[in-house]
């Protein structure tokens, strides 16, 4: 789905529920950025048993921003190798992009693609107003605030993606204050 659609708050919420579970399964999320910055510390530090031990212990893996792989040159290869582990093993992957992934042009890169086109695949679009307003309180109760109905409805009716609604919670805090 496009920027602002939710995906990295499903994926989160995901997160928040295997571990709310405490059924003993481990679940990570985490950015494309800081898989990478994890990658190239271990091969710094040599220290990729390491690396790999820890993605290869969980049961679940939660990875944002999958379109921003093909920046992060050489780490591809690894992903592939994670990717089918989980694949191959039943463990849960769940993987959130906002490009088109079928436009990759790196031979690795496609080959991921294919791999994560195996399972299931949803794209999200814009939120109707219900869940928009469920956004918008969570939040402003993130922030520790309670805004009035009236508030919550008028900032959800702008029918914009969750980037500008928190921006719009913001402004209406701030209002208050």
């Amino acid at each position: 789905g496009c920027s602002g659609t939710g995906k990295t708050c499903l994926l989160k919420e995901i997160e928040s529920a295997v571990k709310s579970r405490n059924d003993g399964r481990k679940v990570e999320y985490i950015e494309v950025y800081g898989f990478f910055r994890a990658y190239v510390n271990a091969l710094e530090n040599k220290a990729m048993e390491d690396f790999r031990a820890k993605w290869e212990s969980l049961d679940v893996l939660l990875l944002d921003g999958f379109e921003f792989l093909e920046d992060c040159h050489g780490i591809s290869e690894e992903m592939l190798r994670l990717v089918d582990g989980f694949i191959n093993s039943g463990r849960q992957l769940v993987i959130a992009t906002s490009a088109d992934l079928s436009a990759l042009q790196d031979d690795c890169m496609a080959r991921l693609y294919n791999r994560v086109r195996s399972g299931v695949v949803a794209e999200l679009k814009m939120p109707e107003q219900g869940l928009r307003e469920a956004c918008v309180r969570s939040a402003a109760k993130a922030r520790g605030v309670s805004l009035p109905e009236k508030t919550v409805q008028e900032i959800a009716r702008k029918k914009e993606n969750f980037w500008v609604l928190n921006g719009l919670v913001n402004s209406a805090i701030a209002e208050m204050s």
